[in-house]
């Protein structure tokens, strides 16, 4: 059809499998080759890993999986588009291409395993052929992905991952090829980009002899091709399925070969890569190598590998010859625009007729589709953003795209900014004037600046890279003082609302920009750390910072101003002093006397536990004490200490310890600056938020029968309705939490404080002990905790059970938790000079 304008016959295309991959990679193969332009829809890869198992078993079953939906753009449109090998803009072929506007995720997820392309893809399907499949699949998939290169777990009646393989499966597929794990640099123009590298002796932790389906492809193909045209589909198949098993015979061998080396790796104690390896730890790799292997060689022996590669083959020959339907979308559903404002576009309701499972795309889908639909470079230039490793740290494509079109819309009309922008909202921006509502969108004033903003020279590009850069971490080798800059994983902290605050201020300041960032680095980080941490409601916050930015002429960014503003509408809470933490009350504890005398009544301070308390508090600390004799004013103001200090505890309903990136930030910039950080993944990052009294010791107290020696047993709230539960509110305290390389967690385990901190070490300890955030010696109002952490740890003389508790052990827990946990407070009130910024409003807290 070379030329041909009418790629649709009454509204439909059928086309085969193996030719839409085709066209989707740009293979220029065929005749009839087009160019599928994805994604229209710009969601990214979002299926889950049973989606996409779920889908290639269909397709090797041959069953049928659906219609796409696509719009023609013929090649005189003069249309470039984001090439998905190159990664470069490139034209249309001569046939045209064809506009993706459903059915992104299941090309993706084919996209996974097909030769071509698979090398830009960041995750894999595997196919196992040391064991048969135990639910309703023809063969034993997996599953791995760039940042879970072990795989996941496998349940569920369809062989759903139920989840990521537990900390203790990964710190032992860790250890077992640590050496094989490395990250490194692809240098390109004006950026550096950071990838993991796959190994290829690894495979996913819970397989016996799995293989990468994208090669097991390519090995049946190659077969078939030695074959001319004119042979028989029969004889084809024959010859793939011949080149296929001589591929996994051999591949068996190879693997059986890897795997019987590894093990004399570990079993050699001397080795010099392994020899630190605890010799449980050291076990363990080797029972599970050596489980491979039995399984492996039963597997070769009782011929079980001829079955497997039967079935995958007639998978692999039915999907050569299976078609599916691609129907047409006319060009009249694709406008973005609307006569009448009250009406959305036509392309904004098809999006919502089309969302997966009947649900709506997300506005910030929405937005971004539009704007790569009016300007199909946009894709391209988002992507470009995306390969600075600072940026790609905050930003999903679709984010970055929502702060742009809000920062262009806030400069257009002030009055008029939207934190949260609907798809009503952004047809308007989009259509400007009501008197202009005929006008092309692509000549709107907020389209023309949005493009100029993320170009290359644009503001919002030029501003958002200067901004992250400026604020990250410099070490120097001349100042002891730690720099307060964010290294790349804390990055993390930074919320995009508050880090749109900063560039709407920079947008409107007259200053030349790089003195106005050396002026004022110290206040965008300290705003940005405060808005971490005090922030109530982010939405509403930025809202009202752009409000007073709109009207604020300040050439130093106005944090105070900002927020004022923001604790008078009770937005945010005021940053307390530590002296002014030390002062407040809680709610009064209950308790009985040592020596069995009267119930009283005490007062209990927020800090640290008061003296006459001989057990854990709870939850109750976090509530204030409601003094009679105090003002209102100074009432409200105990309230919001207290509730400032309970989310240091626990930050929105979950844990702070993300906090610790910063606090430990000097550490952090050491062992992680170079490894890739993305929003989101906080489950697949090189590092752990370990707890240093080990969970072990104190979270699972249920097998004590006696009543004597657990954790539980030594709770202060024993009234009515107490919390029994609060060692885990105390466990998981920032306090009780360090992060850790991974790969030297793993070797720890569940060692007691004292081992896990070096205390004993007199050569190395204090630098673990820095690393570690943790305060050795009184000095500058910090309280050494070095005594609490020793008591705290078991007693190897008279007991090696590590959830043995004595009272005296686990009093020595709670403080060693509270003192850490405001030390750390204290650290981040100096560090970011609160008290100077108090001084300034006139007022210390």
């Amino acid at each position: 059809m070379t030329n041909n304008t009418n790629f649709f016959n009454q509204g439909i295309r059928v086309v085969k499998i193996t030719d839409w991959l085709n066209w989707a990679t740009h293979m220029e193969t065929t005749a009839d080759q087009l160019a599928v332009v994805l994604p229209m829809i710009q969601r990214g890869s979002v299926w889950k890993p049973h989606q996409v198992i779920d889908l290639w078993d269909t397709i090797l079953r041959g069953m049928p999986f659906g219609g796409l939906m696509a719009s023609h753009i013929p090649a005189a449109s003069g249309l470039e588009f984001f090439h998905p090998l190159t990664r470069k803009l490139v034209n249309l072929p001569a046939n045209g291409g064809l506009s993706l506007i459903d059915g992104q995720q299941r090309t993706l997820a084919m996209l996974i395993a097909w030769p071509a392309v698979a090398q830009q893809m960041q995750r894999r399907i595997w196919v196992d052929f040391g064991e048969g499949d135990s639910y309703d699949h023809l063969l034993r998939l997996h599953f791995t992905s760039e940042s879970s290169p072990m795989g996941y777990q496998r349940g569920g009646p369809s062989g759903q991952a139920i989840g990521r393989l537990s900390l203790a499966e990964r710190r032992l597929a860790n250890a077992t090829y640590a050496d094989r794990m490395a990250v490194h640099r692809i240098t390109e123009p004006g950026t550096v980009k950071l990838r993991y590298l796959h190994d290829d002796e690894i495979s996913p932790w819970n397989s016996t002899f799995a293989l990468d389906l994208r090669l097991l492809i390519d090995a049946y193909r190659k077969g078939r091709q030695t074959l001319s045209t004119d042979e028989k589909e029969e004889t084809k198949h024959q010859e793939g399925e011949k080149t296929l098993r001589a591929y996994v015979e051999n591949e068996a061998t190879v693997a059986l070969e890897k795997l019987e080396a590894r093990t004399r790796l570990f079993e050699d104690e001397e080795h010099p890569l392994f020899r630190n390896y605890e010799p449980a730890l050291r076990e363990a790799i080797i029972s599970h190598l050596k489980t491979r292997i039995s399984a492996l060689r039963k597997c070769i022996q009782n011929s079980e590998l001829s079955p497997r590669i039967h079935t995958l083959a007639q998978g692999l020959e039915r999907m050569a010859r299976q078609h599916f339907p691609v129907i047409e979308v006319p060009e009249h559903l694709m406008r973005a625009e609307e006569a009448d404002e009250k009406k959305d576009p036509p392309l904004a309701i098809l999006f919502k007729r089309i969302g997966t499972g009947g649900t709506d795309l997300k506005t910030s889908d929405y937005v971004f589709s539009v704007l790569k639909h009016l300007n199909p470079g946009c894709h391209s230039l988002v992507e470009t953003q995306l390969t600075k490793p600072r940026i790609a740290a905050i930003y999903t494509p679709t984010d970055l795209v929502m702060s742009a079109v809000r920062l262009v819309a806030a400069q257009l009309e002030p009055e008029k900014d939207q934190p949260k922008l609907d798809k009503a909202q952004f047809t308007r921006l989009l259509r400007g004037e009501k008197s202009t509502s005929g006008q092309d969108p692509k000549t709107s004033r907020f389209f023309l600046e949005f493009n100029q903003q993320i170009g290359p020279d644009g503001t919002f590009v030029k501003n958002l890279h200067a901004v992250l850069n400026e604020i990250g971490y410099k070490p120097s080798e001349h100042n002891s003082e730690l720099d307060i800059g964010l290294p790349l994983h804390a990055l993390s902290l930074v919320q995009i609302s508050a880090l749109e605050v900063v560039l709407y201020w920079l947008q409107r300041s007259t200053r030349p920009l790089e003195r106005v960032l050396q002026d004022n680095r110290h206040s965008f980080i300290r705003f940005l750390m405060c808005w971490h941490l005090s922030v109530l409601d982010a939405t509403k916050a930025t809202k009202e910072c752009f409000k007073l930015l709109s009207v604020d002429i300040s050439l130093e960014f106005p944090e105070i101003a900002l927020f004022h503003g923001l604790i008078q509408q009770k937005l945010a809470l005021p940053m307390c002093s530590p002296q002014a933490l030390l002062r407040q009350q809680v709610l009064p504890i209950r308790l009985v006397k040592e020596d069995s005398g009267p119930i009283m009544l005490v007062h209990s301070v927020l800090v640290h536990t008061s003296g006459p308390i001989h057990g854990l508090r709870g939850w109750r600390r976090f509530v204030a004490h409601a003094d009679q004799t105090l003002d209102e004013q100074e009432l409200i103001r105990q309230q919001q200490a207290v509730k400032l200090y309970e989310r240091w505890w626990n930050l929105r309903g979950g844990y702070s310890h993300s906090l610790l990136l910063w606090l430990q930030r000097d550490y952090v910039y050491r062992q992680f600056e170079e490894v890739p950080a993305q929003p989101g993944v906080e489950d697949d990052t090189p590092y752990d938020f370990d707890h240093i009294c080990p969970a072990n010791h104190w979270g699972d107290w249920t097998g004590k029968t006696d009543k004597t020696s657990r954790l539980i047993d030594f709770h202060a709230e024993n009234i009515k309705d107490a919390d029994t539960q609060g060692h885990w509110r105390l466990g998981n305290a920032i306090g009780n939490v360090r992060v850790w390389n991974s790969s030297e967690n793993r070797s720890d385990g569940d060692a007691a404080p004292i081992i896990k901190l070096r205390i004993t070490d007199t050569a190395d300890g204090q630098v673990v002990l820095r690393d570690s955030a943790i305060t050795f010696e009184n000095k500058d109002g910090f309280s050494d905790e070095m005594q609490a952490w020793k008591d705290c740890s078991p007693i190897p003389e008279k007991t090696d059970d590590p959830k043995f508790w004595t009272q005296r052990r686990a009093l020595a827990f709670q403080k060693a938790i509270e003192l850490r946990t405001f030390n750390l407070y204290q650290r981040f009130y100096a560090d970011l000079k609160f008290s100077e910024l108090a001084e300034q409003q006139g007022h210390t807290r």
